[in-house]
């Protein structure tokens, strides 16, 4: 077990193992712990009467590493020491990413019933004045028309906003820490239509559907039918999309019929992360590692496939080193939450986080002050 340590100032020093020391501080009351025991967090030593001094600290090489992902994040903190790869924490967090097209999607059925009642509104109100008034208040703000998607946006805060959370977790100086990711590069469209080579790589294997019903073979009184439906997550792909005929979309849909075709499968977890590492890899503080050699890693350290054995592999490889030292290893799952729900930011009741059904954590503030 290792003790992290902050000064009065709240700057950050290295970890030590002089837990005597320690307790005698605590005991003068120059030293509080904050973190440990039952709130899982690693333990931190504060010394009251003390400031660390940058220029007299020895150096040392941190690394804070991620796996990243749509569901899960895999993360894990380490040192290289003496030729030997000390691993301080490991662990997953566990993303709202899939959550947030669910969540635009609710509120632009709410903004559309919004606009809907705004236009009723004003048509009563030209009615009533007998004159014609404007339907739409003219907008705040205009939106940027190179506005990231919010899924993807969201993706690269999450992934971003770990790497604080790991800094405050373990404090560490960050002239001495390394920030490393695994390079994942998934190749969606060899998955999705198999290998190819040469030119026929660049030819797009997307072909639009025939106008006819593919059941009964009618061109008359056609209407689309989505193979995966989009309460299912499908979208309007062409390889999703055939043609039916009235009587026949009536009879898929009651079940009657079967339609002998399946549609293509999506892949929107992987191009949301391939999106995601493409924008994080324009920053210069981020170091990558090829995700083949991460593979080969993780084999030669007889680790099993997982997203925080997936980043203790990538930090292998960074440091070129094979013997790890897990003596003070923690494990760490983190969940994370939505800040706010719109139905209850007004609601005069204790907000609680849960997880399985079990209370993890409370709001800080007053029933009152929410």
């Amino acid at each position: 077990m290792l003790l992290f340590t902050i000064d009065r100032n709240g700057r950050p020093g290295h970890p030590t193992r002089r837990f005597d020391m320690v307790r005698k501080l605590v005991k003068r009351r120059r030293a509080k712990i904050i973190g440990g025991g039952a709130s899982d967090k690693p333990p931190v030593v504060m010394f009251l009467d003390r400031e660390f001094d940058y220029s007299k600290t020895v150096s040392r090489k941190l690394i804070i590493v991620l796996d990243p992902g749509y569901h899960c994040i895999g993360f894990v903190v380490c040192e290289l020491k003496g030729g030997k790869l000390i691993v301080y924490c490991t662990g997953i967090l566990v993303s709202r990413i899939p959550e947030i097209k669910e969540l635009i999607t609710e509120r632009k059925a709410h903004r559309r019933n919004r606009r809907y009642y705004s236009r009723c509104k004003k048509k009563r109100l030209s009615a009533r004045q007998n004159r014609v008034l404007l339907k739409f208040k003219v907008p705040r703000t205009v939106r940027d028309r190179d506005r990231l998607n919010a899924t993807f946006r969201h993706g690269i805060e999450t992934h971003l906003n770990l790497y604080k959370k790991l800094l405050k977790f373990f404090p560490f100086p960050v002239e001495q820490v390394v920030f490393v990711m695994e390079n994942n590069i998934f190749d969606v469209r060899t998955m999705t239509w198999g290998k190819t080579y040469g030119a026929g790589y660049q030819k797009s294997p997307r072909v639009p559907a025939e106008k006819k019903c593919i059941l009964c073979g009618s061109e008359e009184k056609l209407q689309k039918h989505h193979l995966i439906q989009r309460k299912c997550g499908g979208t309007d792909i062409q390889e999703n999309v055939v043609y039916l005929c009235r009587d026949c979309h009536e009879d898929v849909h009651a079940g009657r019929v079967y339609i002998p075709v399946e549609g293509v499968r999506q892949w929107r977890a992987l191009g949301t992360v391939n999106a995601i590492i493409g924008r994080l890899r324009e920053i210069p503080w981020l170091k990558f590692v090829p995700a083949s050699d991460v593979v080969q890693m993780r084999k030669r350290l007889g680790l099993e496939k997982g997203h925080a054995n997936d980043a203790l592999a990538t930090a292998a490889v960074f440091c070129n080193c094979t013997e790890t030292d897990r003596t003070h290893m923690i494990e760490l799952t983190l969940v994370k939450f939505r800040r706010h729900n719109r139905t209850r930011i007004h609601a005069v009741r204790d907000r609680l986080y849960k997880v399985d059904g079990k209370i993890v954590a409370k709001n800080r503030r007053k029933r009152t002050d929410q």
